[in-house]
C-alpha cells in the first residue's frame, strides 16, 4: 500500500531542493539525504517504496536508469518529469486536491497522473458514472 504522505513529502522536498547546474541540468540528490530530511519519519519499506513508485511512474528521474538492477537505496534522484509537475500542481491546489481525494483513491489519482490523464477530466467522468 502507498503511504500517501511519505509521497507528497518527497515530491515537496525534490521540488525545493533540486537545484540546476550551469548547463541546465538538476543536480542529483541521494535517496539516503532526501530520506534524513523529510519533515516526517516513515519506515525504510514506506520511504523506499514511494520513492521506488515515483520513478517506476515516471514523476521523477534518477541517474543511470539504464541500470535496472540498481537498488532504490542507491538511486540519486535528478529531475521532476512533466508528470511529476502535475502532480506538485494538484497538491498544491487545496480545492482541486480535496475535489479529487473525495471522488477518487490515492492510487486511482497517481494512476492518472502517470498516464497523463487530467485530474479535471477524471473528475468529470466519475462524476458522470455517480
Amino acid at each position: 500500500m502507498l503511504n500517501e504522505n511519505c509521497i507528497n513529502d518527497i515530491m515537496l522536498y525534490l521540488e525545493s531542493n533540486l537545484t540546476r547546474k550551469p548547463s541546465g541540468k538538476f543536480r542529483g540528490i541521494k535517496s539516503k539525504i532526501i530520506m534524513e530530511n523529510l519533515p516526517n519519519e516513515y519506515s525504510l519499506d514506506d520511504f523506499y517504496t514511494s520513492l521506488s513508485y515515483l520513478v517506476e511512474i515516471k514523476l521523477l528521474t534518477r541517474t543511470n536508469p539504464e541500470h535496472t538492477d540498481a537498488s532504490v537505496r542507491t538511486y540519486k534522484i535528478n529531475g521532476i518529469t512533466a508528470k511529476g509537475q502535475n502532480y506538485l500542481n494538484l497538491i498544491h491546489d487545496d480545492t482541486q486536491f480535496h475535489k479529487a481525494r473525495k471522488a477518487l483513491t490515492f492510487e486511482k489519482i497517481m494512476q492518472a497522473i502517470s498516464t497523463g490523464v487530467s485530474i479535471l477530466e477524471l473528475l468529470h467522468q466519475s462524476n458522470q458514472s455517480i
